[in-house]
């Protein structure tokens, strides 16, 4: 493409098939162009936005303009640009939702140096379904990948937000991607990430830093009440150090429930300086928040003595989060005080 074209099938049925021949369908390595209403299938990619394919639209919000890319051989969207909208699409799944046609690895790829790209939307029209997939739902990995925002989704569930349509896990950030932000605090923001075979969301490897994974509903449907496990919540490992999960502001924290294992797991010696701050953690299978193998600097838990008055003992001028949980985990957040 030239740049500021458009491919528009929105209710003509269009399909692409590239009858399994190992190459990318759809190929963009211009600016301005929009991409809308297609079915892209048995492709390696179905489209990639090359490291020039910037600014670039990939669905849209109304009704019939999103892409169908499932059944690929590798990616359903790959981005190697910046500031390329991707709205309304179906990855990994059929046109309705409701059952799976994985794409062979994930159903976005956004790339080393791939930057403020965004991924859905705060309205309704504007949500991916990314859900049923062989390996990851979303996958921002390598250095250079920036400043991207992926909202309002639904990963690893099917179209209703209520029947879980597993990837393998829902979100990567992963080789030195930083400073991407996950969900958001304002209406519609909050991403689904459920009912994914492995886990919700994984971050890993050195120079993974900085990330913000706020607002999103980890293991239940969009209401935050209906169970749609994860293996693990939240998964930190390999290195990732000065990641946020939630935060104490309105709105910051996540729903991580319903896990299968653990509601957060932050593994090794070399996985510290993350935050795990105003998020409702509760019902899953082991403890809410596990440390292994040394994890963020093996930092204790606080010893409280009393819960009125808050009163115990933890490191001098540790911030301590204060939960309320009818059972061993932290499923109401009461605020947070300083040691």
């Amino acid at each position: 493409k030239s740049g500021t074209d458009a491919i528009d099938g929105a209710g003509a049925g269009v399909i692409i098939d590239g009858d399994e021949k190992g190459l990318p369908c759809l190929i963009i390595e211009s600016s301005g162009n929009s991409v809308r209403g297609l079915q892209i299938q048995h492709c390696h990619t179905g489209i990639w936005l090359k490291a020039t394919g910037d600014n670039n639209v990939i669905g849209g919000p109304k009704q019939g303009q999103g892409n169908v890319a499932s059944s690929n051989e590798n990616v359903g969207i790959q981005i190697d640009g910046s500031t390329n909208v991707v709205q309304g699409n179906y990855l990994g799944t059929d046109p309705t939702g409701t059952e799976a046609r994985p794409n062979g690895m994930e159903g976005i790829w956004i790339a080393p140096n791939a930057t403020d790209n965004l991924i859905g939307g705060s309205g309704p029209g504007e949500r991916n379904i990314i859900s049923g997939n062989d390996l990851f739902g979303i996958n921002i990995g390598g250095a250079g990948a920036t400043g991207n925002v992926v909202k309002g989704n639904l990963i690893g569930v099917d179209a209703t937000g209520e029947k879980a349509l597993q990837n393998l896990y829902g979100v990567v950030l992963s080789v030195g991607a930083q400073r991407n932000t996950i969900g958001g605090t304002s209406p519609g923001d909050a991403n689904v990430i459920s009912g994914n075979q492995s886990g919700g969301v994984l971050i890993r490897g050195p120079d993974t830093n900085d990330n913000l994974i706020i607002g999103n509903h980890i293991g239940t449907d969009a209401s935050g009440q209906k169970p749609l496990r994860n293996g693990t919540g939240i998964w930190l490992l390999d290195g990732a150090t000065g990641n946020r999960i939630g935060g104490p502001n309105p709105g910051e924290g996540n729903v991580i429930a319903h896990s299968g294992i653990s509601g957060v797991l932050v593994e090794g010696a070399a996985t510290k300086g993350n935050a795990i701050r105003g998020n409702r953690i509760h019902s899953n299978g082991r403890e809410g928040i596990v440390i292994e193998e040394e994890g963020n600097a093996n930092l204790s838990a606080p010893s409280f003595t009393s819960a009125s008055p808050v009163s115990g003992t933890t490191c001098p001028g540790c911030v301590v989060d204060i939960y309320s949980d009818d059972s061993d985990e932290g499923k109401v957040y009461e605020g947070w005080t300083t040691a």
